[in-house]
């Protein structure tokens, strides 16, 4: 068995810390709520969810003491089990980006990550046709994907939007640019 390196002997203290401050009981009530709120229904994942903690629950344990590195989809799990971005939660006080006071999910959480893997969530993550998905709703703030992309500067969202189809954009001069929606965009906005 590896020594765990210096970085991965604080999960140990950090998630301690997490645990009392999301009033979590331990790991087995960790690996319930990232089962609900990632696992459930991916394919290959076992349906029972008891049976399916107890099955991480080592693994899990191991991870937190550094003797396993986790893997992306255990931290976009823990990330939507604990509402923190990964970053928050192995970096006690990271520089954050103006606003971030939202829950870390939806349109403008993927404009804040500004991570292509967060886009394609939205669009192909939700069993639904693509003019029910979040790129095609308001939030409840009455703001879209665009909004959020301008807001927060998200170059990847911006890509992202137009490779796929969900913008058309229009240069009118060096200073302004037109778009227009399409595929499943509000079109009033």
């Amino acid at each position: 068995m590896g020594r765990p390196s210096k970085e991965k002997e604080n999960y140990e203290k950090i998630f301690e810390q997490l645990y009392k401050e999301k009033n979590i009981s331990g790991n087995s009530e960790l690996l319930r709520k990232m089962y609900t709120s990632y696992y459930k229904g991916k394919p290959g994942v076992n349906n029972d969810r008891q049976g399916w903690v107890s099955s991480q629950a080592p693994d899990l344990s191991k991870k937190i003491k550094g003797i396993r590195s986790f893997t992306d989809d255990d931290k976009k799990a823990i990330e939507r089990a604990l509402d923190m971005s990964w970053v928050d939660i192995v970096e006690p006080k990271p520089e954050k980006k103006k606003n971030t006071d939202f829950k870390l999910c939806g349109i403008r959480y993927a404009a804040y990550k500004d991570e292509e893997r967060y886009y394609q969530d939205l669009a192909y993550g939700y069993d639904v046709d693509e003019y029910n998905s979040p790129l095609a709703n308001y939030d409840e703030y009455g703001k879209t994907i665009v909004d959020y992309v301008i807001e927060y500067r998200s170059e990847t969202g911006l890509r992202f939007l137009i490779n796929n189809g969900y913008i058309d954009v229009k240069r009118i001069d060096l200073n302004f640019a037109e778009y227009t929606a399409r595929k499943c965009i509000p079109k009033n906005c």
